[in-house]
């Protein structure tokens, strides 16, 4: 499905459709859900019922990824130190994850989603680690959507597992001096066959990574909102994908001739050149840039929607 194919849409939500470029969407996006328990302490609910109402926006990403053509989508659903949580609320959210896998098993069949989880699996309740493995192995080679949960995972607990294999692989003549290097390493991690992401979300307000995919958004662009996750639907999601838009993702390169205006220095008389007399800049062009974000700033202002502030669009 493409853009124009995307059902039950709000007047907004339109808006903000129209102007996503479909070739600069990104290929994988990962997510940081934060924030379920202080939604749920604001409106006086149990954090269960946050988490349950996360899952629902869980599922609204995989909606919008789907219908716009995005390939990947992985969610970190559940990190190591989350096991420091409080036994209740940990066996609650495993029974969550359980029922989670029960009710929508038959939808991503049908849909062509691939399912994957990562992370140290072994440490979940063996019911949860049986229906991992049956809806990974039942939805394999239904591609059109890849959707990965990081379960009881640690990004430097992936790395450190990767450098132990790779010991164990180079004592048996496997891995030999000079043959290892990124491209080689990064086979040894659990999103081997996974694009590196894109375009990392994080909700709640918290403005770090926290220990998730620390290989793999080397590059990533970071987007952080003050949206809670359970309020992060498919507006906040095509928010979060404009924004991306606006970035000039050079990857370690330079900026293309159109879009920076190289300055060239003024020469000091005294043919020394003091930081205030310095000329050079580059100058981003960013007027054609920023343009679809300004315009859907007039949009959404005029509804008075809080989270598109003149310092956001700066």
């Amino acid at each position: 499905m493409g853009l124009r194919e995307l059902t039950s849409l709000t007047s907004l939500e339109t808006s903000l459709l129209s102007q996503l470029k479909p070739e600069s969407l990104p290929q994988h996006v990962a997510i940081i859900m934060d924030g379920n328990g202080r939604w749920a302490h604001a409106r006086g609910c149990s954090r269960i019922l946050g988490h349950r109402e996360g899952v629902e926006s869980a599922r609204h990403a995989v909606t919008v990824c789907q219908e716009l053509g995005i390939s990947a989508l992985t969610l970190y659903a559940f990190s190591l130190e989350n096991w420091k949580r409080p036994k209740s609320e940990i066996s609650l959210l495993m029974e969550l994850f359980g029922e989670f896998f029960q009710y929508h098993c038959s939808q991503f069949l049908q849909e062509g989603i691939r399912f994957r989880a990562i992370g140290r699996l072994e440490l979940l309740p063996s019911p949860l680690q049986i229906m991992i493995r049956e809806l990974e192995a039942a939805s394999q080679g239904t591609e059109r959507l890849t959707v990965t949960l990081a379960l009881s995972y640690g990004g430097r607990d992936e790395i450190v597992t990767a450098v132990n294999k790779i010991v164990q692989d180079a004592a048996q003549g496997m891995v030999r001096d000079g043959m290892l290097n990124e491209d080689r390493f990064a086979q040894y991690l659990s999103t081997s066959d996974l694009p590196d992401p894109d375009l990392v979300i994080r909700t709640s307000g918290e403005s770090r990574v926290s220990n998730f995919l620390l290989w793999q958004i080397a590059y990533s662009e970071l987007y952080f909102t003050n949206i809670l996750w359970p309020d992060f639907r498919r507006q906040e999601m095509l928010l979060a994908l404009l924004d991306y838009q606006t970035r000039d993702r050079r990857l370690g390169g330079i900026p293309s001739r159109e879009e920076v205006e190289l300055i060239e220095p003024e020469p000091s008389t005294s043919g020394a050149f003091p930081v205030e007399d310095m000329h050079v800049r580059n100058r981003q062009v960013s007027t054609r840039l920023q343009e679809p974000l300004l315009q859907s700033g007039e949009a959404v202002g005029a509804q008075g929607y809080s989270s598109l502030s003149s310092s956001w669009l700066d």
